[in-house]
């Protein structure tokens, strides 16, 4: 049907009968075939509504992308065929983008999280989170003996005060430990005040979380809650740092 666009002919009367037996028969007998089948399988389901979806808009655009390739091969009539194909798809990529969370909802997994942010234009991901503390160096100390932080050289600022300490850690994750002079000692954190409440390490298994919950407490930090499993599936334990910050220690569900 596609592959013949226009047939020509005086007065294009031929291509007007072409294009009225495709509307009048062809199509119709294509939307039966498609009305008149039955799916089987989630997966084939699946295949199915995500070409359904994907439809309409190379419907509703083709035209357009049609008329932009046109004008590009009429200015450019000695570039060779890869060119013009490569014009062509570049154009239906940037055309159809617009579709692509509609896609994604129905395709499922297919499409990673990460195609769908850059498509979507988004920031990578958090970086890190930052703590004010009291004592610099004993905070330091904490996060990289129990929990294996890496700190990087610590940066001052001489016109401020202000102390800091990056620490990396395995996961990628990141937390900068500040202090300035004004920075004011707090009483233990009320888990459900609006702002900061925890920061989560994943320890990997229960054994673990159990593990480093009965070091922290035997070395004299506080355990707000012994090691149990969540509602949600998660096996952890919660403790207080020097500065009575909450750190929740978990292992995640199994799949």
């Amino acid at each position: 049907i596609f592959s013949i666009p226009c047939i020509g002919g005086e007065g294009n009367v031929a291509n007007g009968i072409y294009n009225a037996a495709c509307i009048l028969v062809l199509f119709p007998v294509v939307v039966a075939m498609g009305a008149g089948s039955r799916i089987k399988g989630e997966k084939s389901t699946r295949i199915c509504t995500f070409l359904g979806e994907l439809s309409y808009p190379l419907y509703i655009t083709h035209y357009p992308v049609m008329y932009v390739q046109m004008n590009w091969a009429w200015s450019h009539p000695d570039a060779p065929a890869y060119a013009h194909i490569t014009v062509a798809a570049h154009h239906i990529v940037n055309r159809h983008r617009i579709r692509l969370p509609e896609i994604v909802r129905h395709a499922g997994p297919q499409i990673s999280h990460r195609a769908l942010a850059e498509k979507q234009e988004v920031m990578e991901g958090l970086h890190h989170i930052g703590l004010f503390v009291k004592e610099l160096e004993q905070a330091k100390k904490f996060w990289c003996t129990y929990f294996g932080g890496t700190a990087n050289e610590m940066y001052h600022n001489p016109r401020t005060g202000l102390k800091t300490y990056m620490l990396s850690f395995a996961s990628g994750a990141c937390l900068e430990l500040m202090n300035r002079p004004e920075t004011a000692h707090g009483a233990l954190l009320d888990t459900f005040q609006c702002g900061y409440a925890h920061i989560a390490f994943n320890a990997g298994s229960k054994d673990k979380v159990d593990s480093l919950t009965s070091r922290l407490s035997d070395d004299g930090y506080k355990v707000v809650s012994a090691p149990r499993t969540t509602g949600d599936g998660y096996y952890e334990s919660c403790v207080a740092d020097p500065e009575g910050n909450l750190i929740e220690i978990i292992a995640c569900p199994e799949a």
